[in-house]
C-alpha cells in the first residue's frame, strides 16, 4: 500500500508517500511495516572474513524496517467504474 505522512498538511501528502505493508490488524488498530533506508550491519559470524562485531558498515538498503501502530477503523471502498 502507499502511506503518506499524515503529520504534514494534506496538500503535501503526495510528496511524502512511502511503500508500506499492513502486517497485523484488528477492528480497532493496525501495524504497518514501512519501507525506508536501513543500515546494513555486520555481525560476528566466524567466517574468517575479518568482519566481527555488531557495527555499521556504512551501507544502506531499502527494507520494511519501520514499525508504525495506528488506532483505526477498517473500511472497504469499492469503485464501480463510473457506472
Amino acid at each position: 500500500m502507499l502511506r503518506p505522512d499524515l503529520s504534514v498538511p494534506p496538500d503535501q501528502w503526495s510528496q511524502t508517500v512511502k511503500l508500506a505493508h499492513n502486517a497485523f490488524r484488528s477492528p480497532g488498530w493496525a501495524y504497518f511495516l514501512v519501507d525506508q533506508p536501513t543500515s546494513v550491519r555486520a555481525t560476528e559470524d566466524n567466517t574468517g572474513d575479518g568482519v566481527y562485531g555488531n557495527h555499521d558498515t556504512g551501507s544502506l538498503t531499502w527494507h520494511y524496517s519501520a514499525q508504525i501502530h495506528h488506532a483505526m477503523r477498517n473500511l472497504v471502498l469499492a469503485l464501480n467504474g463510473g457506472k
